[in-house]
């Protein structure tokens, strides 16, 4: 038994020596701070021009060559920054993410859904649920024409119960 404690207490001791940031090497995601995801793409060799946002706030720009990479990255609720939460609260970047996600859970295809009160999916009745989204505004882009966007819940109700919407993000 005391062998077996002297293991777990050296496999942790292990554990805590690796890097916590090891495991980030894609672009999708996950990142463990603002910090982690700027010095990833500072360090990551591209010739085109760069901008990558967080929460809809440009956190880097980096110069360079042809049409910009343009890359926004969101803090979940589950405390990671990732491209896409994969929640249904959001946040979205486009209306047909939204469409998308509602459509690949039960109940696709009866689900009725608005965006800043515009009705976007034609559900045959409110059966698996009413969606309410809306659209957040963040920080100007070099970019866009405008400032970025991005969509979150306002509220839902299901057969499961409500959702409960989530506020805009704020700026990191």
């Amino acid at each position: 038994m005391q062998s077996r404690t002297r293991f777990l207490l050296l496999s942790l001791s292990l554990l805590a020596a690796i890097p916590f940031q090891a495991s980030a090497q894609t672009e999708e995601g996950p990142f463990y701070s603002t910090q982690h995801l700027t010095s990833y793409w500072q360090n990551r060799n591209t010739n085109s021009a760069t901008e990558i946002s967080l929460n809809a706030w440009v956190v880097l720009t980096k110069p360079g060559f042809g049409p910009a990479l343009r890359l926004m990255y969101f803090k979940c609720m589950d405390g990671l920054i990732r491209q896409h939460c994969n929640q249904v609260q959001g946040p979205f970047v486009h209306r047909w993410e939204v469409e998308d996600f509602l459509n690949s859970g039960p109940g696709a295809g009866s689900i009725v859904a608005y965006l800043d009160g515009n009705r976007f999916l034609n559900g045959f009745g409110p059966l698996f649920g009413t969606y309410y989204y809306y659209t957040c505004v963040g920080g100007p882009s070099q970019h866009l024409v405008g400032r970025m966007k991005y969509i979150m819940l306002q509220s839902a109700d299901t057969i499961y119960g409500p959702i409960a919407g989530q506020s805009c993000l704020p700026a990191p």
